[in-house]
Order: structure tokens, then sequence, then C-alpha cells
């Protein structure tokens, strides 16, 4: 532990004030697109920050994995933003559902998940299934 519950909070706070200055700028002109980006750049922000203070603490962070996975995970949007854009007259719902399969799709195909997120799906929707092993 690095205690650096201090640091991450101000990066965060960074973050938020950056998001609420971006959502006063865009909404106006792009309404939820707007919004959209401003959330995707401080989420960004507070990622790329906080490697760099987990970077100075000297841990080692696997940096080529995670520019690799955070690519698979762009393609993997922008596949379903282009479903999105075709057919967003559809019905919201199923316009949801489908984009939400289109992303995992993306995803699988990029083999973007590890054994360890497949151990976690397997626990989530186990406890939904209708029968007990």
């Amino acid at each position: 532990s690095t205690n650096g519950q201090v640091e991450f909070t101000k990066i965060v706070g960074i973050s938020a004030l950056l998001n609420v200055i971006l959502n006063f700028l865009l909404i106006p002109k792009y309404s939820y697109i707007g919004a959209s980006v401003a959330t995707l750049v401080s989420i960004s922000l507070i990622s790329f920050l906080s490697i760099i203070k987990v970077s100075k603490n000297n841990y080692k962070l696997p940096v080529l994995e995670y520019i690799a996975l955070t690519f698979k995970i762009m393609i993997s949007s922008i596949m379903m933003s282009i479903f999105i854009l075709w057919f967003k007259s559809i019905n919201l719902f199923l316009l949801i559902v489908l984009s939400a399969i289109i992303y995992f799709i993306m995803m699988f195909l990029l083999r973007s998940f590890d054994k360890d997120d497949w151990h976690l799906a397997h626990g989530l929707f186990g406890k939904f299934s209708f029968y007990k092993k």
C-alpha cells in the first residue's frame, strides 16, 4: 500500500472539474455526444494520471498489455457505435441489447478476455441459472 488516497482524490477532483468544464462547453452544441466525449476525456485522464502515479512508486506495470487492451476496447466500442448510428431508428431497448452483444462479440474476436474474466463471467451468470449442479 502506498497510502495514495490523497493523491488519487486530487486526480479524481481534477478530472471531475475538467468534466464539468467540458460538459459546459460541449453539451450546448453537441448534446449527449458532447457529454459522452467529456466523460471519455475525464475518465481517460484519471487512467493516465493513475498509471503515472503508480509508476512513480516503482511498481512494474505491463504498460504494453494495457495499451493493447485499450486498443481492443476502442475497436470494440467503435464497432458498437457504428452499429448504433446505422440502426438508431429501431426500438431503444432492442438497440441497447444488440449493441451490447456486438461489443462483447468484438471483444471475444479480438481475444480481449483472459482466464480471470471468463471465471468472473461464469460466476456471475452461474448465479442466474435456473438449475443447480
